[in-house]
């Protein structure tokens, strides 16, 4: 049995003589003070005891608050332990951090990291990352392969009640963990010089393989090592300790029983390269919560350096003294409240500089109090009797509208003959009454269109899905034609993705999904649930309509075409026709039309409702949408693709796979692209991912403290807790 601590380089001579002398030793059950975490554990489960060990492990959800939840495949999930089945990976920021809460102050602790690739991501492209203790370096996770896994174990002695184990990105994969375990050790044993003791390696010289909890009191890994040269010695005789070496030490029994001595009186030689640790640094608590911003704040706010916090900027003093904050960015972060009188003394007196740019709402002056009861009340009733008369107008300005419209309409069709016009469709005839009734007095919307696009019109009338505008009919008579809808309340789907349209609401995220899949529906109707299938050929953002809920449907099929697969064709040939931008470019090329061009005019949809950016840029340059997405994700910065007025309010998952889904929409090649059926059925997915996220965002919050951060927090860091963000 050999046991080694590995902080400094060390040259160290073992001479092993363990046969005798040793206590009677036992196996311990006690999981007290125990931490079990399976990381990326399903949603649905919280808890559970592991059933070769009876370790008990929990979800990582109160530990960590970014990431992706994986399953590894299912042909790995067999040849090991539950908690290795599931894992969270962190496609997003350069650090990710666990954060440890119940631990105890200056308790010595062996904590685990356990790490199996699994080909979760189907990439088949193992990672190489760095692990954290705090700001201090433990280790570089080489994963080699999908089958095997890698464990880093460290000892440390927390200095607070918490501790943070993060994972950094090099630069060379995604990381990733499975599991991470804490468990207390007799501080009495592993004695180092330094909180952060380095790794442990245990090693039994014979017998079987690999030993753990429960034959292990600390539930320490003992693997089997047997170097040529040795001699193998070993008993079934109980091991007395005489002299109480073992006691703080508690090592198993069938670890004991073996032991290894060198040949013909040499020596047993043992080397380890040094450590890379430095000194550690206390992170900042709870600044993230309480700020309530979408930024990537994990782990200590200076160190390392390549990893201190963004909009901060840290003095470095020297190896002697810790790191202090010298600058704060709050700049655009909808803030709102006061900031704290110690907060604005430590910039008064310059000892850190402070930007709160864009934030109107937020106060910067000790003043501010006073006023702050009487303003707001006085802004919002003037405020709200001004949106009251405004509204008002408004109401009064459209009945009078849609009267002198009702009314000109009336008049033009009285003088083709009171009660007698008549609308056909090729089904189906409507008279002047049925026009009135379905149109609500024609307040619904009216679209004008040439009469030779009814030979369209007149098989869309025949076709009924929740997703597909509802065409009732057209009208025409001597001077007028046009088209008749059902009325959708909150208009097309470009004016919510403008810019420069301040007058909608902003879509969320999980709107914007549901959006896509109601549109995606519609489209999968066309071609698959139509005989014969309907190619769209102008689908775009302004032909998606919003009802009052929201929901979307695809509309205007004037320029919609039958593609007959009886006769077993592949495309139909036909003039181009369509929007600039959503046009596929092969169909433009070839003439030759099928199902694959409205994919690829919805792949671009995707990419508008993603981006919130037109899909040929107002620049110089006119790049289209497309190039701009597949340049941007070469550089793999998914926050630089989604539209900017989601705030960083999107999951990243769903994000990465939404725009995946709309690439592969705009392949070039038509037989690249998948069918809009593989299109709803993933964009659903993303859809579900993000609900999963939201819940479980929405259940920490109700767990989380809503304590304030101490007001001295700020004489080191300059950070305080008043503000909030809105």
């Amino acid at each position: 049995m050999i046991i080694s601590l590995l902080p400094p380089p060390v040259l160290m001579h073992f001479l092993f003589a363990l046969l005798a002398g040793f206590t009677l030793l036992g196996d311990a059950q006690d999981q007290a003070g125990f931490i079990s975490i399976d990381c990326g554990l399903q949603p649905d489960v919280t808890s559970y005891t592991e059933k070769v060990t009876r370790l008990n492990f929990v979800s990582d959800w109160t530990f960590v608050d970014t990431g992706e939840s994986k399953m590894i495949l299912e042909k790995y999930k067999g040849e090991y332990q539950r908690q290795y089945s599931s894992l969270r990976s962190f496609p997003e920021g350069n650090r990710n951090c666990y954060k440890i809460k119940d631990v105890s102050a200056g308790t010595k602790y062996l904590i685990r990291a356990g790490f199996l690739y699994g080909d979760y991501d189907r990439r088949d492209m193992p990672p190489s990352f760095d692990l954290h203790i705090g700001s201090d370096l433990w280790d570089t996770v080489n994963i080699s392969d999908s089958k095997n896994t890698v464990d880093k174990e460290i000892i440390h002695i927390p200095p607070q009640n918490h501790m943070l184990v993060c994972l950094a990105n090099t630069g060379h994969g995604i990381p990733f963990i499975s599991t991470l375990e804490l468990r207390p050790l007799d501080n009495a044993a592993y004695q180092t010089q330094r909180a952060v003791g380095g790794t442990l390696v245990l090693l039994v010289h014979t017998g079987s393989i690999f030993y753990k909890y429960n034959k292990d009191f600390y539930d320490r890994f003992w693997y089997k090592w047997q170097p040529q040269n040795w001699k193998t010695l070993s008993t079934k005789l109980p091991i007395i300790d005489s002299e109480g070496i073992d006691a703080h030490y508690n090592i198993p029994s069938v670890v004991m029983s073996t032991a290894a001595a060198p040949v013909a009186n040499g020596s047993l030689i043992f080397r380890w390269p040094p450590s890379g640790i430095s000194t550690p640094v206390d992170a900042i608590a709870k600044v993230k919560s309480t700020y309530g911003l979408k930024r990537n704040w994990q782990g200590d706010p200076c160190l390392p350096k390549e990893y201190s916090w963004e909009g901060l900027q840290c003095s470095y003093d020297g190896d002697d003294k810790p790191p202090r904050i010298i600058s704060l960015n709050l700049d655009n972060n909808q803030l709102n409240g006061t900031l704290p009188v110690e907060l604005m003394a430590k910039w008064k007196k310059s000892l850190l500089r402070l930007s709160v740019n864009g934030n109107p709402n937020l106060c910067a002056s000790v003043s501010c109090k006073k006023k702050h009861s009487v303003v707001p009340v006085v802004a919002s009733v003037v405020g709200t009797s001004l949106l009251l008369l405004a509204v008002a107008a408004l109401v009064l300005w459209w009945r009078h509208l849609l009267r002198n419209r009702s009314h000109g309409l009336a008049k033009a069709k009285f003088t083709v003959g009171q009660y007698s016009l008549e609308l056909r469709n090729g089904q189906f005839s409507y008279n002047y009454n049925d026009v009135l009734r379905i149109t609500n007095k024609f307040e619904r919307v009216m679209v004008k269109a040439d009469l030779e696009q009814f030979i369209m019109v007149s098989i869309l009338l025949r076709v009924h899905h929740r997703n597909l505008t509802a065409l009732v009919g057209y009208f025409t008579d001597e001077n007028n034609t046009g088209l008749i809808y059902e009325y959708m309340a909150n208009g097309d789907l470009q004016s919510h993705l403008s810019a420069d349209n301040s007058s909608v609401n902003i879509l969320s995220w999980k709107n914007r999904l549901q959006i896509a899949i109601d549109a995606a529906q519609g489209l999968e109707y066309l071609h698959h649930g139509c005989k014969p299938p309907i190619i769209h050929r102008d689908v775009k953002a302004a032909n998606i309509l919003l009802d009052e809920k929201f929901q979307a449907k695809l509309s205007d099929f004037g320029i919609s075409k039958t593609f007959p697969t009886d006769d077993g064709l592949t495309h139909v040939s036909t003039v181009v026709a369509g929007t600039p931008g959503y046009l596929d470019p092969e169909y433009y090329k070839s003439n030759r039309l099928n199902e694959k061009s409205d994919v690829y005019s919805f792949g671009m949809v995707l990419l508008e409702i993603i981006t919130g950016k037109l899909v040929i840029s107002k620049t110089n340059d006119n790049t289209r949408l497309n190039e701009w997405v597949t340049l941007i994700l070469q550089k793999g910065l998914i926050n630089s693709i989604i539209d900017p007025r989601l705030q960083g309010n999107f999951h990243v998952a769903g994000a990465w796979k939404a725009v995946e889904i709309a690439i592969n929409c705009v392949s070039l090649n038509s037989t690249e692209r998948p069918t809009m059926t593989q299109v709803v059925g993933e964009l659903k997915e993303c859809l579900n991912a993000t609900k999963v996220a939201n819940y479980a965002e929405e259940t920490k919050s109700k767990d989380s403290s809503d304590q304030a951060i101490p007001l001295n927090d700020l004489l080191t860091y300059g950070i305080a807790s008043q503000p909030s963000a809105r």
